[in-house]
């Protein structure tokens, strides 16, 4: 691990960093002033939470933009602090820059597929693709082309442990940035050859430690991805029928009453179909992009569910459409999950610890889920008439149960006296 290799642990150095300067006007004010004196912009730290990968890529850069800063302050002050050791201890080092242009520069390859991973349109069909992209990506870094090139159909036979099959030290894909200022510490002298060594060695490490983290939870050579890929409009050549038959015969409760014929004669429908047959707002809503527009394949299916056979009122794609339904509800990822945990810990806090699930917290969570901006939000006249009255419902109960409670201590004073 690169950690273990250069002692340098970014995730506990942008950490200390945050939480050293968060809550101190007077260290905000010191850095600022150091940060001038660098000739630098200042800008505050952001905070790096573990379980949230996409924000480390954010800290390191912001982090490596005041670095001229930050070491003069570390340099310039002295504390007892364990906390203020650790940063000193890891800026002292005249390779923490380097180990910070490394991560700048590997870094964006998984903010890239996390991105992917959480977003919440129906992506299970893409999912394999992806994957292949950040492997390929990942052995691009350290692996020798001629090897990847010749198992391109079967990348998992390269043996990337291998020194034979890796790079040499000056081929690793470090970042050109990081490249120039170590071979720049090393010519003035900063470094030595062994510190130099240690580092590429540890930059294997760091890409051969992916490499295993991706084959061990990552579902390369899973055949359910490979067949799930017929219901992108702009794939539906590259696969057979079996690859529909394949979901049928995997969901037989939901799918087992469909006639494998007409099935059949559907598909090969949905193949001839051109691009031009669609609308024009599916045409680009079923077209993915690596930015944030959005992929809807579901609204693509939506419309095929409509269509009609030629000169009649029978659906064209009724049963195709209950498979591809089926694809659709299969999630690419656990983050819509893991998105859900994180509103209901920040709805239900230790102030509003009396939320109940069957009351105001779902009704909470549905609005947090379901509106993009509930601020902005308007109810129709109808939703807010039925709430009105619902709110005049309740009133007029707890008007009666309070009569009651009432009535109830009157007759226990009569019953007293």
């Amino acid at each position: 691990m690169f950690v273990d290799g250069t002692n340098f642990d970014v995730e506990e150095l942008v950490i200390d960093l945050y939480y050293w300067f968060d809550k101190s006007t007077k260290r905000k004010n010191e850095l600022q002033s150091f940060c001038i004196f660098c000739d630098i912009s200042y800008k505050s730290l952001v905070k790096h939470i573990t379980t949230r990968w996409l924000s480390l890529e954010i800290a390191v850069d912001r982090a490596l933009k005041q670095l001229p800063g930050l070491i003069s302050y570390f340099m310039s002050n002295d504390c007892a602090q364990a906390q203020f050791k650790r940063l000193k201890t890891a800026l002292e080092n005249p390779m923490a820059e380097v180990y910070l242009l490394f991560y700048q520069a590997t870094l964006p390859a998984f903010t890239h597929a996390n991105k992917f991973l959480q977003r919440e349109e129906p992506m299970f069909h893409l999912l394999k693709a992806h994957l292949l992209h950040l492997y390929k990506r990942l052995l691009g870094k350290f692996v020798k082309p001629t090897e990847i090139s010749a198992n391109l159909n079967n990348l998992s036979s390269i043996d990337y442990t291998d020194i034979c099959n890796q790079v040499e030290d000056r081929e690793l894909a470090i970042g050109f940035t990081t490249r120039q200022t170590v071979m720049k510490l090393f010519n003035e002298g900063s470094i030595n050859k062994q510190s130099l060594s240690k580092f590429y060695k540890s930059v294997r490490q760091f890409f051969t430690s992916a490499m295993d983290y991706l084959i061990m939870w990552c579902p390369l050579g899973d055949e359910i991805l490979d067949h799930a890929v017929w219901i992108d409009f702009e794939r539906k050549l590259d696969v057979t029928f079996n690859s529909v038959e394949y979901f049928v015969g995997c969901f037989p409760s939901i799918l087992g009453d469909i006639n494998r014929d007409n099935l059949n004669e559907q598909f090969l429908q949905y193949q001839f179909m051109s691009i031009n047959d669609l609308p024009e707002n599916l045409k680009e809503a079923c077209h993915y992009t690596d930015d944030d527009h959005p992929c809807r394949i579901d609204a693509l299916w939506s419309y095929l569910r409509t269509v009609n056979t030629p000169g009649t009122k029978i659906p064209q794609f009724d049963l195709l459409f209950r498979v591809a339904e089926t694809i659709l509800t299969i999630p690419h990822s656990n983050a819509s999950e893991e998105r859900i945990f994180s509103y209901i810990s920040k709805c239900k806090t230790p102030s509003r610890s009396s939320l109940h699930l069957d009351g105001s917290l779902s009704s909470i969570m549905v609005l947090k889920t379901h509106i993009s901006d509930p601020l902005e939000w308007k109810p129709t006249k109808e939703k807010a008439k039925r709430s009105y009255m619902a709110v005049q419902q309740n009133k007029e109960a707890e008007l009666k149960l309070l009569c009651i409670c009432l009535l109830r201590v009157h007759l226990f004073f009569l019953h007293v006296h």
